[in-house]
């Protein structure tokens, strides 16, 4: 090709046609040839490295030819700024969290994680007139600068490692959905080290006040899943595995043992599952920031059968701990009434706990761990 003088800049122009770009013209920046061929060379390469992100960003004026041929040959492309990278943050987020679909409590939550992110309060976006409006008076922040802001984020949450993991997390979040995880922006937030929870204890029954505080952060399919595991005594393997409504209960088809193999009292609260199970413990992790396992949600049944007053034998049976001493003092038609029975004395127990749930989560009692 033969390189052209731009008469205003005193410089060759690049002018090609890139597939998957189009067309570039654009002062080079240098009368050198030398330093002109090595600019298209860059460019070829980058064609064939897949960077079109790169040269769109040349083509945009983003970035200029001689930035783009250092960067280049230093290896550092991933240091300059693409189209993508420039964007205001505050307005790209907001705009994310209000397409995004998930439950009110859940968006609330990526709010809140971008005003740990800015050191600042967000207004909330939902219902207001425009999002030029919501951000006026927000940090001028872009998305390239995300690394950073979640490095600063993690010195000023030390003592607050899970609101920390939470944010972390809904950064991933939002740029695996707006560039992918093959970014390198993605990658830079994901070697952000996440903060250490010290646990409290390994075992986490929740209240229902505890579990309705959770749910206020989960999407609809996970807090879905937490309550029928939670009103089933179901572990993972079972929830995702075989069971089924009938007439008389949840008829639960374990699979450890003959005892695991059970009907427990149906609270109506118990529907199949809308994701899978991979994705439900990532969801678990990215929305609360580990505050409880699936695990737990068993030991939860254990003591709500308890706090509602239903008699050992039973919440053994309905556990699966082993039917022997069931069914040695009960035939079925007993214990048929005694599924309905227990079934309306947990809903009423669970309608109360329920209208007396006060704010935050709170774990049981020490002497129900």
């Amino acid at each position: 090709m033969s390189p052209h003088r731009d008469r205003g800049q005193g410089t060759l122009v690049i002018d090609r046609q890139l597939r998957g770009v189009g067309r570039i013209k654009r002062a080079s920046g240098t009368m050198n040839a030398t330093v002109f061929r090595r600019i298209n060379r860059a460019l070829t390469a980058l064609v064939d490295d897949g960077r079109l992100d790169l040269l769109r960003a040349l083509r945009d004026g983003t970035i200029t030819p001689l930035a783009l041929l250092d960067a280049k040959e230093r290896n550092a492309l991933d240091q300059l700024p693409t189209a993508e990278g420039i964007r205001l943050l505050p307005a790209a987020w907001l705009a994310w969290v209000l397409a995004k679909d998930c439950s009110m409590a859940h968006k609330r939550s990526l709010v809140q994680s971008l005003r740990h992110l800015l050191a600042k309060p967000v207004p909330s976006p939902f219902g207001a007139a425009s999002l030029a409006a919501v951000t006026k008076k927000l940090p001028r922040k872009t998305v390239g600068d995300l690394p950073a802001l979640l490095l600063a984020a993690r010195l000023r949450l030390a003592t607050h490692p899970r609101s920390f993991n939470i944010a972390r997390a809904a950064c991933q979040a939002f740029l695996r959905e707006t560039l992918k995880r093959s970014h390198p922006l993605w990658v830079a937030v994901t070697d952000v080290e996440p903060l250490a929870v010290r646990a409290v204890r390994a075992k986490r029954p929740q209240t229902v006040a505890g579990l309705l505080a959770i749910c206020q952060v989960t999407d609809d399919a996970t807090t879905a899943a937490l309550w029928a595991m939670a009103t089933t005594g179901m572990g993972p393997g079972e929830y995702w595995g075989a069971w089924e409504r009938t007439a008389n209960g949840i008829a639960i088809h374990g699979t450890k043992r003959e005892g695991r193999d059970r009907t427990v009292p149906d609270v109506g609260q118990c529907q199949p599952p809308a994701l899978s199970r991979q994705a439900f413990e990532d969801r678990l992790i990215e929305q609360t920031g580990a505050a409880l396992t699936p695990y737990d949600l068993r030991r939860t049944y254990a003591n709500w059968l308890e706090a509602a007053g239903i008699i050992r034998a039973r919440r053994r049976m309905y556990l699966g701990h082993g039917a022997h001493d069931v069914s040695d003092l009960y035939e079925w038609h007993d214990v048929l009434q005694f599924l309905a029975a227990d079934a309306k004395t947990l809903r009423r127990w669970l309608e109360r706990e329920r209208k007396a749930a006060e704010r935050g989560p709170a774990l049981v009692s020490e002497r129900h761990a």
